[in-house]
């Protein structure tokens, strides 16, 4: 495909995305007092994972529900909310006119933050990343995955060994498309999206979900082409007509020379 066959293919899939997504976009600028396009979710993910318990020690890299607000003065805390709903509610009325208001107020927070300690950031987001490929401290990701996530101990496990498997048998899947010339961009954006997305914000495991389809797709390459490969071991091209010419070839009985007469 041509360079203009590309372009036309990428304006397409913009227009379309803006023509989904513009509605929902419209309605959350004239609903909140503050701008929000899609969420306001940013906000939270801002200061619960730029704060000093995750700039270091245990949960280095990853978020903490305590680092949301540090005292009622400015909002309700995480664990307060947890503790006496009712009580969240209050703080929130008092302090904020909507959810934006807070979140926007969480946004200033946490760039706060993160531009108060600029030196200890490349080793935050580096553990953050490798959090997310299942890297650093995998076993204590496993458990908070059991406990924050809802699942059993085991089943997180099964799912990292699972992780490692597929990121393994995936870099032949693009080898093999590679080698077949076929685009693999669709499919390592996916890595790159969500290394991104952890490198910003937060590793939570479910944020893999994109990488993991992209995954699957690799796996499945690679699958096709071990029945490929079995395929013709088995019978190899060309076998049967081989046999059949053969066949073909052999004398018969009709081509037999007749007997003399005496």
């Amino acid at each position: 495909m041509d360079r203009v066959g590309r372009g036309v293919l990428i304006a397409v899939v913009l227009a379309t995305g803006a023509f989904v997504m513009a509605p929902w976009v419209g309605h959350n600028l004239h609903r909140f007092n503050q701008p929000v396009t899609l969420s306001y979710g940013l906000a939270g993910v801002l200061t619960q994972a730029n704060c000093d318990q995750t700039y270091s020690g245990e949960y280095l890299g990853y978020w903490h529900p305590e680092c949301s607000f540090l005292d009622e003065t400015i909002g309700p805390s995480a664990q307060q909310c947890l503790r006496t709903p009712a009580r969240c509610a209050e703080i929130y009325a008092e302090q904020f006119g909507d959810e934006s208001d807070a979140a926007k107020l969480g946004q200033e927070l946490g760039v706060e933050y993160i531009s108060e300690h600029r030196g200890r950031l490349p080793v935050v987001m580096a553990a953050r990343v490798g959090r997310m490929w299942g890297l650093f401290r995998p076993g204590q990701q496993v458990r908070i995955d059991a406990v924050g996530e809802g699942r059993p101990l085991w089943v997180s496990r099964t799912a990292l060994i699972t992780f490692y498997e597929l990121v393994a048998v995936s870099a032949v899947g693009l080898w093999l498309l590679r080698k077949r010339k076929v685009p693999i961009l669709p499919l390592v954006s996916m890595a790159v999206l969500v290394t991104t997305v952890a490198a910003v914000a937060i590793p939570v495991t479910r944020y893999r979900v994109p990488l993991e389809v992209a995954l699957a797709v690799l796996a499945g390459v690679v699958a096709d082409q071990c029945v490929t490969w079995w395929r013709t071991r088995r019978h190899p091209p060309g076998g049967r007509g081989r046999t059949a010419v053969s066949v073909d070839e052999s004398p018969s009985a009709s081509d037999a020379p007749e007997p003399a007469r005496g």
